[in-house]
């Protein structure tokens, strides 16, 4: 073998050992992303898809207004446009995931003027609601996606983080 086949081999070499390198170990024993690393992911990928979005074939203006005026929800918010039922996949800082009845996820962002409620009495915010409570959403069109105005939950089954856990029945003593 020549000297040149001899140093075109090495650098195939080491371009198999950085690719091999490059690919990283995985661990399996990684925990699922947190919370603030899905609302992360969330974000870039409305950014993606909102640069993916074309304006109207118009141009920028050119759009007809209905001569009707819109309806108004409570407090001058814009009338619900939809309603969602389903049960809570995730709890962001300032959204929820839920899954309907079709298994379809739907993204929901929750605002200053959205009413939260748990089994029917106000909500202090959405740290009250976990995974897999039964939700009932009312939402409007938002700038990102869909908001909420009205949510409705009621606990999933299972123990609550912070509720007493029942205990199991024992035979108290007697014999």
């Amino acid at each position: 073998m020549t000297m040149k086949a001899t140093r075109g081999w090495k650098w195939v070499g080491i371009a198999l050992c950085a690719a091999w390198f490059s690919c990283g170990q995985r661990s399996e024993d990684r925990s699922p992303p947190s919370a603030n690393e899905r609302e992360g992911r969330s974000d870039i990928l409305q950014g993606l898809m909102s640069s993916r979005e074309r304006a109207p074939a118009g141009g920028v203006g050119s759009a007809v207004l209905p001569t009707e005026p819109l309806g108004q929800g409570g407090a001058g918010r814009p009338e619900p446009s939809g309603r969602l039922q389903g049960h809570v996949s995730w709890v962001g800082d300032n959204e929820l995931l839920i899954k309907d009845a079709d298994g379809v996820e739907h993204d929901v962002g929750v605002d200053a003027q959205t009413l939260l409620y748990m089994q029917g009495e106000p909500a202090s915010g959405l740290r009250e609601f976990r995974e897999g409570d039964e939700v009932r959403v009312t939402y409007g069109d938002g700038p990102g996606g869909l908001v909420a105005h009205l949510v409705d939950g009621t606990p999933g089954p299972g123990p609550r983080q912070g509720d007493a856990r029942p205990e199991a029945s024992s035979s108290d003593g007697a014999r």
